[in-house]
């Protein structure tokens, strides 16, 4: 600001402290719409007893979404955005059915993937506006799920900073910066068809090969990787990219996609889409 005359000083103290505040009010209102907007589910009971308890609203933009699992086992939310008058029993039906088509009314995707009893994972996404459906895991019987509508918003808000990242096209992964411990890592599809990351940490002296021939006879024989120590994030559309707050151990991972492509057809894994990873 430039430098007032003395003879101006009694009418440009009161200004220069108009103008002061007037651009803290500025800075304060730019720091505000650069910070997330927050949204919170919590997970309670189990198997068929499973439940999503989700906000009756949100409003578009990006949103640090958070999944407080109070429940028995693991759980997730992941988000579909749907188009028309369908309903989440319709969304369900199309979980259902492993390998059929995935119709064009679904779009979008996100959310967090599984989180175990009692902790609490976390994302950081773009919410567009429109009507959402979460839907959780379940081992036996139909996943919980909920409606969330989003409506229109400022749309302010970045993507945290992320050191550590994976990409997923057609159909394989890139990874850079991972590490143990925990850390912030962006999740992008950059293909067209959706995708999700699997981390499946691989037993000593096992290869991605190994669990690839596992997945392909639908599970016989001893798993070649760990029940516990793995990672997942929720499916995401081409385009999308999320931030998801993962906690990393050193060692080999497998990375797995297990989505098939909108027209149908086997599992990403099946077409190739399975890498391996090493945390140092």
């Amino acid at each position: 600001m430039p430098r007032i005359r003395r003879i101006s000083l009694v009418v440009a103290v009161p200004l220069v402290v108009l103008l002061a505040a007037g651009c803290g009010k500025d800075d304060k209102k730019s720091s505000e719409a650069s910070k997330p907007k927050t949204l919170t589910i919590t997970a309670s009971g189990a198997g068929k007893a499973a439940k999503l308890s989700v906000p009756a609203g949100a409003e578009a933009g990006v949103t640090e979404i958070s999944l407080q699992n109070q429940g028995k086992a693991e759980q997730s939310a992941g988000f579909v955005r749907v188009e028309g008058d369908h309903t989440a029993e319709d969304v369900l039906k199309v979980i259902e059915k492993e390998g059929a088509p995935i119709p064009a009314w679904i779009t979008d995707g996100g959310g967090v993937g599984g989180v175990e009893p009692g902790q609490t994972g976390t994302v950081t996404e773009q919410l567009r506006e429109g009507r959402y459906v979460v839907t959780g895991s379940a081992e036996n019987g139909k996943p919980p799920a909920a409606e969330l509508t989003v409506k229109a918003g400022e749309g302010g808000g970045q993507l945290p900073r992320a050191d550590s990242k994976i990409g997923a096209k057609e159909y394989s992964f890139t990874t850079s910066g991972l590490k143990a411990g925990r850390q912030k890592v962006e999740f992008a599809n950059t293909g067209k068809e959706l995708h999700h990351a699997l981390g499946f940490a691989v037993k000593p002296g096992k290869t991605p090969a190994d669990l690839k021939k596992f997945f392909d006879s639908e599970g016989k024989g001893p798993p070649p990787f760990e029940e516990k120590g793995g990672f997942e994030t929720t499916v995401i559309d081409g385009g999308q990219r999320q931030v998801v707050d993962l906690e990393l151990k050193s060692g080999k991972y497998a990375l797995v996609c297990f989505i098939q492509d909108r027209k149908g057809g086997p599992p990403h894994v099946a077409k190739g889409m399975i890498s391996e990873l090493t945390v140092p």
